[in-house]
């Protein structure tokens, strides 16, 4: 795990801190302040935007979405974050969005992330706002596709090469890799990167987006940053060996009408990777009735799956982009 340095500078936030040593209370007293009109103020008192809340967008278990129209020297729609009870702290999520769109960033692969815009205070509880993405959730691009096996695979190649770096670099673990928080964005990507020293070339119709950090936690086996402490004991170790694909490929391949659309060798294929040493996942996870079971599994403190650890799949799938 490195020791990677971040600036807040340009969210008008003047403070630096590294992964390892982060100190909330000093990050929240340094936050933006929403004004009664809706103008984020920093703490020189100088205005940064203006957000005008339009109309809810999403709301789920802990967090809604607020669509919005932000307003520096232009006007842009986006979207902001806000806790559904005010006890609920989205700093933690924010900050792992932020440095995990910062490490992506650096290897030209932001547009794997939503970017985050402001992290500020309302009536000192935090929101941050972020980048709008307009696209199709992962299962239902992948039942509408004209070659879902390519699909698939190119979608899987790209979530393995970002789960690479944000693991290697920060030691992420999502822990909510669900495929309603994989985004896939109709627009073309070419992928040419080297993992130890192996050269993935990657020419996609489509890139994905990965959405919601709202459980996501870093460390190296003691976890130090938990954005959800209440679903997650700080003894959770981060990252857990294959864990996030686990759970992605699971609530995936439950589904009765996505495994239908692909080739019997393919479906053979992905049955195999759920298949290690003492244990076979093939048959429940065809069973959509159990869909939570991967988070039970992987909550189990000496959960490790390397057949389905990123660099792992990564070698795995590349072997195979052209077959289909």
């Amino acid at each position: 795990m490195e020791v990677k340095e971040f600036s807040l500078n340009d969210l008008d936030i003047e403070l630096n801190f590294n992964n390892l040593n982060i100190d909330f209370k000093e990050i929240k007293n340094k936050l933006l302040n929403e004004d009664v009109k809706g103008y984020l103020i920093n703490k020189k008192n100088k205005t940064r935007c203006l957000i005008e809340y339009i109309k809810e967008y999403y709301r789920g278990g802990y967090g809604k979405l607020y669509l919005v129209k932000r307003t520096t020297n232009i006007k842009e729609y986006c979207l902001v974050k806000m806790p559904i009870h005010n006890d609920s702290n989205l700093l933690t999520e924010a900050l792992l969005q932020y440095m995990s769109y910062k490490v992506l960033e650096s290897l030209k692969l932001e547009y794997m992330l939503a970017k985050i815009y402001d992290i500020y205070t309302k009536n000192s509880i935090v929101h941050f706002s972020m980048e709008l993405k307009n696209g199709v959730f992962f299962h239902n691009f992948i039942q509408e596709s004209k070659n879902p096996e390519r699909d698939f695979i190119h979608c899987f190649l790209q979530i393995c090469i970002a789960l690479y770096y944000l693991e290697t670099v920060i030691c992420l673990d999502h822990r909510d890799l669900h495929y309603t928080n994989i985004l896939l964005i109709k627009k073309p990507v070419n992928i040419n990167i080297n993992i130890n020293n192996t050269n993935y070339i990657l020419n996609s119709e489509f890139h994905i987006c990965i959405l919601d950090f709202g459980f996501a936690c870093t460390g190296l086996n003691k976890t130090c940053i938990n954005s959800s402490e209440d679903m997650f004991k700080i003894s959770d170790n981060c990252m857990k060996p294959g864990r996030d694909i686990f759970q992605l490929l699971a609530s995936v391949w439950c589904i009765k009408e996505l495994r239908n659309k692909m080739k019997s060798s393919f479906c053979d294929f992905i049955d195999l990777l759920f298949k290690y040493d003492k244990y076979d996942y093939t048959s429940i996870i065809k069973d959509e009735s159990k869909a939570d079971w991967s988070y039970i599994i992987t909550n189990k403190n000496n959960f490790s799956f390397p057949p389905l650890v990123s660099e792992n799949l990564l070698n795995t799938l590349y072997r195979l982009k052209d077959t289909y």
